[in-house]
């Protein structure tokens, strides 16, 4: 999971990222979602079935940020992170 590649990135994240999960529900390697100590409810899951293309979503609260094997993302959606992702190349 990526989700503690998250904390690893902690410099550039708000530190309210790093709540610790009460609960975490994982469906498959590429999806999980919980809720924080504090009820922050947070997900994280693959934005494109691409194989080539390893990308992922994770949201808390009403935050969100994408985390990928080329780096961490900020962006406004999914298609503009995608785009900035494949510029990385």
């Amino acid at each position: 999971m990526l989700f503690l590649g998250a904390e690893a990135k902690a410099a550039t994240l708000d530190l309210t990222y790093l709540e610790r999960p009460q609960s975490l529900t994982v469906i498959d390697q590429d999806h999980f979602f919980g809720e924080t100590v504090t009820g922050s409810r947070f997900a994280q899951y693959r934005i494109v079935t691409d194989a080539t293309i390893r990308i992922h979503k994770f949201v808390i609260s009403d935050r969100h940020f994408y985390i990928s094997d080329r780096g961490y993302i900020e962006a406004r959606d999914d298609l503009s992170a995608v785009s900035i992702y494949l510029s990385l190349g």
